[in-house]
């Protein structure tokens, strides 16, 4: 099964959740790793970051089958 990325499929339902997490995780992360946490913390906002921000294309082959 190749490889199946945001932009490859048209399906609403799997759109919809993914938006929806992408943004939901995004405020999330922002606001609670760089706002709310010390700055003497501030070195694990950044994988934190891309780890939930690349999660919807990390199981994206999991959830879609062609």
């Amino acid at each position: 099964m190749e490889k199946v990325f945001l932009t490859s499929f048209n399906v609403s339902k799997w759109t919809n959740y993914i938006f929806d997490r992408l943004i939901s995780l995004f405020i999330f992360v922002f606001f609670f790793l760089v706002v709310v946490v010390p700055n003497s913390f501030r070195f694990i906002t950044i994988p934190l970051f891309f780890f939930w921000a690349l999660y919807p294309y990390l199981v994206c082959d999991y959830l879609i089958e062609d």
